[in-house]
């Protein structure tokens, strides 16, 4: 009897959890460079895993330098590209005591830990798809590359060195987000602000240092300072009483130096309105101690303080844009660091396709001069937009409704997939978002999400998504 795409894939459950186990169990943080590990040790090894898997199912692969590397099926001169990243976020804090987050968890039908969801489970799924498709001999007009990267949560260094070195594939998706289609992505800049350096101490500030914040693109869940209050006068006397009724607490004293921590909640860079950031606590804590002062550092103080703050839209900056297409522009004021040498933050701003790069820099340059900052450029993505009436599309529609017996819908978003290095002609596509209820109802389900606490997969779903998955692979070798 013929097997069927579907019973292809799911005989590979059990590879499929215990693989995405032994990615998850691998620290895979970007850190400083080292030999032959372009983004730190876990990186490196969590790629070297990854293809090594792909070798052991009779796969062809390709390390790129450790830079991102390739698992390959098929063959013919075009390629199609299933792009996923193998580094992950900081794993902060919050977890719960049961599921720490690299020991990759397996219970209730979840795995639980950091990259579960983003994006090692979903890397594994596409493996699989891959060896499914094999296993059945399907045939293939385009070559077929699991392209695995290792640093999409920061700077995408990987991305450009690979393609400097390996074909462009034609089409393509990455497996990074939800169904249906996602066909826009938002423009993506990171702009960093550095304060002058500080003037001689006549009038020091009492505020020594801040730090806040794990990553550009997520929220702050937890910010701490350092003030000394014989430099602060009246308001370092009004200071503890502040810090107690803004939620913040005083976690230690030396003399008159005291260390102060406010904890937020972390959210992804996609959403920041719906994280709390610590940070901006942490500036109202303190404004009494900069607001009237006119050092260097009070006066970046008061920048972050009085144009970003809480605000996630831009609004203060003179920013503020939305278009029909992909919605409102979004800021996060991700990191924050302030101490004796250097003080600076950066802004992770989603501007909508309509936008541009230079209409953002052309306000925020004047304005940082304002306040004697100087803003460079960290990163820049433009802009993702595919017409609903590409081949792309209709490939992936036809597949996405071949398993759903649903029409699919296109969709935005202000995040960012390696979808966009495809140059229009990739689009992020699952796994989340199937249609129907989900395997375990949301009452049953611990709380946790993409680069917050508790991340985790639910193992049903993403059988389901590798049927979706192999489906879209098929279709794009063959359309």
């Amino acid at each position: 009897m013929r097997v069927t795409v579907q019973e292809a894939v799911e005989r590979y459950e059990q590879d499929i959890i215990r693989d995405i186990q032994r990615l998850v169990r691998i620290r895979s943080v970007r850190e400083p460079e080292l030999p032959d590990a372009p983004f730190g040790r876990g990186c490196a090894e969590v790629l070297r895993v990854a293809l090594d898997m792909g070798r052991a199912l009779g796969l062809r692969v390709k390390n790129v330098d450790n830079y991102a590397g390739h698992i390959e099926l098929g063959d013919g001169e075009e390629i199609v590209g299933v792009l996923n990243h193998l580094d992950v976020v900081p794993e902060g804090r919050g977890w719960d005591s049961d599921i720490p987050p690299y020991e990759a968890v397996y219970k209730d039908g979840c795995i639980f830990g950091r990259g579960t969801y983003d994006n090692k489970g979903p890397a594994v799924v596409s493996l699989y798809c891959l060896k499914a498709i094999s296993d059945l001999g399907v045939p293939l007009k385009r070559k077929v590359r699991l392209i695995l990267g290792t640093d999409e949560e920061t700077d995408w260094v990987d991305m450009a060195y690979y393609f400097a070195r390996e074909q462009l594939p034609v089409l393509g998706f990455s497996p990074d987000l939800g169904y249906p289609i996602c066909n826009r992505e938002k423009g993506m800049l990171t702009l960093r602000f550095d304060a002058a350096r500080p003037e001689p101490p006549a009038c020091p500030s009492p505020v020594l240092s801040v730090t806040g914040g794990l990553a550009r693109n997520s929220t702050p869940e937890e910010c701490r300072a350092e003030v000394d209050l014989a430099l602060a006068g009246r308001a370092g006397e009004e200071l503890p009483g502040r810090i107690a009724a803004l939620g913040g607490v005083i976690e230690s004293r030396e003399g008159d130096i005291i260390r102060v921590f406010r904890a937020g909640k972390a959210s992804h860079g996609t959403a920041p309105q719906e994280g709390d950031n610590a940070v901006a606590h942490m500036l109202e804590i303190l404004e009494p101690l900069f607001c009237e002062r006119d050092d260097a550092r009070s006066r970046f103080l008061r920048f972050a303080r009085q144009k970003v703050g809480y605000e996630t839209d831009g609004a203060a900056l003179g920013i503020k844009a939305e278009d029909e297409p992909s919605g409102p522009l979004t800021v996060n004021m991700g990191l924050f660091r302030m101490d004796a040498l250097e003080a600076y933050f950066t802004l992770d701003i989603r501007f909508p396709v309509t936008h541009t790069k230079d209409a953002i820099t052309a306000v925020l340059g004047p304005l940082a001069d304002e306040y004697g900052a100087e803003m460079s450029v960290v990163s820049y993505k433009a802009p993702l937009y595919v017409r609903p009436d590409s081949p792309l599309i209709q490939a992936l529609s036809r597949a996405y409704e071949r398993v759903t017996g649903e029409k699919p819908g296109l969709f935005g978003m202000g995040g960012g997939t390696y979808a966009r290095v495809l140059r229009n002609n990739g689009v992020a596509f699952g796994p989340g978002g199937l249609p129907g209820p989900p395997s375990i109802p949301p009452e049953k389900q611990r709380k946790g999400s993409t680069h917050a606490p508790n991340e985790f997969c639910i193992v049903a779903d993403f059988m389901k998504h590798a049927h979706l998955c192999a489906e879209a692979i098929i279709e794009l070798a063959n359309c």
